[in-house]
């Protein structure tokens, strides 16, 4: 029996955008940012990040991430998780890759970002965070 293979082109397949975000803690807690002039989740908390560009990588990407919308730069980043997130309603689906890291610098938050603000995990308990930040958090901050 003869199995035909169809040639694959990945430029006429969709793809799934993929982002890096960082869990950034400083005594016991944690930093997040208030989106702004974006078109998901505008006005909601979120941890810092944002998509990987063509030819970057996933370390390279959340790295420049937190020093876009914070000002802070993002030490010691290690790979946590990926977190398949789909939103329906928004038409969206997004693989976010999770790291974990220390921020040095001074705050300097972007046009993306409207406030920034470290937050305990009590306090996040209660929020109403952003994608799936907020299942994410739970999962790795005890």
């Amino acid at each position: 029996m003869k199995i035909e293979h169809k040639e694959f082109n990945i430029l006429s397949n969709p793809t799934v955008p993929t982002t890096a975000i960082a869990i950034i803690i400083k005594d016991s807690k944690v930093l997040l940012t208030k989106r702004q002039n974006v078109n998901k989740e505008n006005g909601k908390w979120a941890l810092p990040g944002g998509y990987i560009d063509i030819g970057e990588t996933a370390l390279g990407a959340v790295v420049r991430e937190v020093k876009e919308e914070t000002g802070l730069d993002l030490r010691n980043p290690v790979f946590l998780d990926y977190c398949d997130e789909y939103f329906p309603k928004m038409k969206c689906h997004c693989i976010a890759l999770v790291f974990k890291g220390e921020a040095e610098g001074n705050d300097n938050k972007s046009e993306e970002v409207s406030e920034m603000q470290w937050f305990t995990i009590e306090q996040i308990k209660i929020m109403d965070l952003a994608f799936k930040h907020k299942e994410i958090l739970e999962k790795y901050i005890k």
